[in-house]
């Protein structure tokens, strides 16, 4: 029998530490680091719906006014912001935003072109720059086979339709 190469016996009282199944932690692989990444990618990905939405809200404003029991496309827009828990003070600071006669940086644009496959569209954007959007909506109807293309005569503007709701 070999003895000495066995370890000897703990000690009443003294447990091994390793035996709860503790981590050995390696420098910059903490917990919190990579909550920190997850975390910071979903909120760069929630501020970029937050704006578009916000950028809608200003748009619908413009259209038809502040009060969303009159402006169908507000309140549409009101319940998708709702819908990704978009905090109350973004929406409110919105609709100040486009109610006010400081704030005149974004306008809305209408664009004619070819889809794939010879579709006809009509593309609507709400822009602060309008030659980068031209050459954003150019870049992605070149990536799938389309163009800007005049085909405003294709289509006829017949009204606008609104429902009330009943209670």
């Amino acid at each position: 029998m070999v003895y000495h190469l066995l370890k000897p016996p703990m000690p009443c009282g003294i447990v091994s530490l390793q035996s709860f199944g503790s981590q050995k932690r390696h420098a910059g692989h903490s917990r919190w680091s990579k909550i920190r990444h997850s975390k910071g990618a979903s909120d760069i990905k929630k501020g970029q719906i937050f704006s578009t939405i916000s950028k809608s809200i200003i748009a619908a404003v413009r259209e038809g006014g502040s009060d969303p029991k009159v402006n169908m496309r507000l309140a549409a827009t009101l319940k998708q912001a709702k819908q990704v828990d978009m905090p109350r003070d973004n929406i409110e600071r919105a609709i100040s935003r486009a109610t006010s006669k400081e704030y005149s940086g974004a306008e809305q644009v209408i664009y004619e072109g070819l889809g794939p496959h010879g579709t006809a569209l009509i593309v609507e954007c709400l822009t602060d720059n309008k030659n980068r959007t031209v050459k954003r909506l150019r870049s992605v109807l070149n990536k799938f086979g389309g163009s800007l293309a005049p085909i405003g005569y294709m289509f006829e503007k017949k009204g606008r339709i609104c429902f009330g709701r009943e209670d």
